[in-house]
């Protein structure tokens, strides 16, 4: 049923109002403790908020800091690469605000091509080419890096939702970096985001697949017993070795090819 003019909200039941019930408490609202929290909020309004700038300030120093790195090597072949003084700027995306960052864009030797840290490097993709090979991004392109963080946000809320869209998503986003007094960048409109996100989205799920469909210590350092346990036997220690982990992997998607099949 609907719920009432007099009651606009319809009621979420909850497990702590089974406490409160059990417990005989009154469910109704301390007005005296609201009163107080109300001064204090007030009173206090301004340091709160300089708390938050800060907050928020360190948090995008962190990102730039990571993000302007210059590596020391080719993230392609692994060898030293020559950087030089060309950079190119990226708007790294979150839910608290946009960031944005000068990224290095130098030379390989070996690879003969251009190379730059790569977004996953810093936690995030890209939902373009020139994401990811900045030296091929051509002037005046707005390149977006998507910080993993708010794709995972997006991907649990959907999930839990049933019903969120991108495009509401992204107006929500939006309305959080007015709210925390930081302006959208030219670099990117509303637009621009509900267009561009469900690239990244889908390349950060098939990320997040891969990871989850690979046996453990098939990856280099692989943070043991934190996914995923030996498909065959289930024992959380496996053998080391990237030839041995990949015989594994193939060996595990065929199995589950055959299931699915059958």
């Amino acid at each position: 049923m609907g719920a009432s003019a007099a009651d606009p909200l319809p009621h979420v039941h909850s497990e702590s109002d089974d406490e409160d019930t059990e417990q005989g408490d009154d469910a109704s609202v301390d007005v005296a403790a609201q009163v107080r929290v109300r001064k204090a909020f007030l009173k206090h309004y301004a340091s709160g908020a300089d708390s938050r700038s800060r907050l928020l300030d360190s948090a995008a120093d962190t990102l730039r800091a990571l993000a302007q790195a210059i590596p020391r090597t080719c993230p392609g072949c692994g060898v030293s690469a020559v950087f030089g003084g060309k950079r190119c700027s990226v708007t790294i995306v979150t839910w608290e605000q946009p960031v944005i960052a000068e990224i290095p864009v130098g030379w390989c030797t070996t690879c003969k091509q251009g190379c730059n840290l790569l977004p996953v490097q810093a936690d995030c993709v890209s939902d373009s080419n020139s994401g990811w090979d900045l030296d091929r991004a051509h002037s005046g392109k707005n390149v977006l890096w998507w910080h993993q963080s708010v794709l995972q946000m997006y991907d649990i809320l959907s999930f839990r939702t049933r019903h969120l869209s991108a495009d509401a998503f992204c107006d929500a986003m939006m309305n959080s970096w007015e709210r925390n007094g930081i302006s959208r960048p030219s670099s990117v409109s509303a637009t621009t985001l509900r267009q561009r996100m469900r690239e990244a989205l889908l390349l950060y799920m098939d990320c997040q697949n891969v990871i989850e469909d690979y046996p453990e210590d098939t990856i280099t350092d692989w943070p043991r017993g934190a996914l995923n346990s030996c498909p065959c036997c289930g024992d959380s220690v496996t053998c080391n070795g990237l030839h041995c982990g990949l015989l594994q992997a193939l060996s595990y998607l065929h199995d589950k090819w055959r299931r699915w099949r059958l």
